[in-house]
């Protein structure tokens, strides 16, 4: 069980952090590469933007990687990991923002 719940931290340390990257069009959920996750064979994240509406819940393979299509926005994203047994609880919410970068504009290359 230990090695469970250890499995969904560090799968959920991997969601928010590429939440935390997400400054494009595309998130990018990939899977956890801990090859002691013994009896975990999917992952499900579920993105619920700001009205509350439920806009993804991937079930993700382990060892597979997910391209998640969301607009600009205020989500929270929940994981659960599934093996053997059943589904886990959810784990924590993490909320976040996610912004299309800032244009660059004024950069001019060249002596003053």
């Amino acid at each position: 069980m230990k090695k469970f719940l250890m499995t969904v931290s560090v799968f959920c340390f991997l969601v928010i952090a590429c939440v935390g990257m997400a400054y494009s069009e595309r998130l990018l959920m990939w899977d956890d590469p801990n090859p002691d996750s013994v009896g975990v064979y999917e992952y499900q994240a579920e993105f619920v933007n700001a009205n509350g509406q439920l806009v993804a819940n991937p079930v993700v393979p382990k060892g597979t990687w997910v391209t998640i299509d969301i607009p600009d926005g205020k989500y929270t994203v929940t994981v659960k990991a599934h093996n053997d047994w059943d589904w886990s609880i959810p784990s924590d919410p993490f909320d976040f923002t996610k912004s299309a970068p800032k244009k660059v504009v004024n950069i001019r290359l060249g002596e003053k």
